[in-house]
């Protein structure tokens, strides 16, 4: 069992994350478990049997996706953390986790992840999905950490074009008030699924670790389809049965985890 620390957000962080888009929540588990997960991502990372490939695209060299199914350490942070009754304060009374992934930059991979939404890859309605990305090593500019552009999600989603693959990327023309998010391993910023970010290259020879989770409104629909995203129902209630029934270890159908992997391929 993971030791969490626990607070909600106060009335005027909710008001700055309204404002800005994104929130720097601090450390989400005790110090002593930070190395627990650093070695729980490992373990994950080798039995994935992922080698660097150069020719390949970022994506496929850095993204393990759906990783609760084998992790009841990913499964807890995502379901059992303080952030679960913080999605309350930001998005609703009814809360579903949506998709999850361990991130990793390998050392001296100094190609960027380029601005993008995560609605823009995976849209949901209603849009006010939120992103958690939880630093599993310290981050800072040298090892790519997260860039943001401050009120950015007030636009609503972007139209995303194809690059390097099929990753999706949102055309940026003013930068200039974007801001670095450093973090210690442990720690945690999350930020709507319509904010503009990116992530630089690792020009370091050591590996940056990150888990990421997104959390929607219970009754929260793909866009694409219509159809309900199946998850994890985590507070309240959704008028979906396979919502309201999901396992834990279920978190977006087969098939949308087979579109997902195409798209990001």
């Amino acid at each position: 069992m993971l030791n969490f620390k626990r607070r909600l957000l106060t009335d005027s962080e909710i008001a700055r994350y309204r404002d800005d888009g994104f929130f720097i929540y601090g450390a989400v588990v005790e110090d002593r478990d930070v190395r627990v997960l650093q070695a729980e991502a490992a373990r994950l990372w080798e039995a994935a049997h992922k080698d660097f490939d150069a020719g390949a695209s970022w994506n496929q060299n850095a993204i393990l996706n759906g990783v609760h199914r084998e992790s009841p350490l990913m499964r807890e942070i995502m379901y059992r953390s303080a952030l679960v009754d913080v999605m309350t304060q930001v998005i609703g009374a009814n809360i579903k986790a949506a998709s999850n992934q361990l991130v990793f930059k390998s050392p001296n991979d100094e190609r960027p992840y380029d601005w993008h939404q995560d609605n823009g890859f995976g849209p949901l309605e209603p849009a006010t999905t939120v992103s958690c990305w939880m630093a599993l090593d310290d981050v800072h500019e040298k090892n790519g950490c997260l860039w943001v552009i401050p009120g950015s999600h007030k636009n609503g989603r972007l139209e995303h074009r194809a690059e390097r693959g099929r990753e999706r990327i949102a055309a940026v023309e003013n930068e200039e008030s974007a801001v670095p998010v450093l973090l210690k391993a442990g720690e945690c910023v999350f930020f709507h699924g319509d904010l503009l970010h990116k992530s630089n290259g690792n020009s370091t020879d050591k590996m940056r670790r990150a888990f990421f989770y997104r959390y929607a409104d219970a009754d929260a629909i793909e866009t694409l389809t219509g159809e309900p995203r199946v998850g994890r129902l985590l507070r309240g209630t959704s008028r979906f049965p396979e919502v309201t029934n999901c396992p834990e270890t279920v978190c977006q159908p087969a098939k949308n985890d087979a579109l997902s992997a195409a798209e990001k391929s």
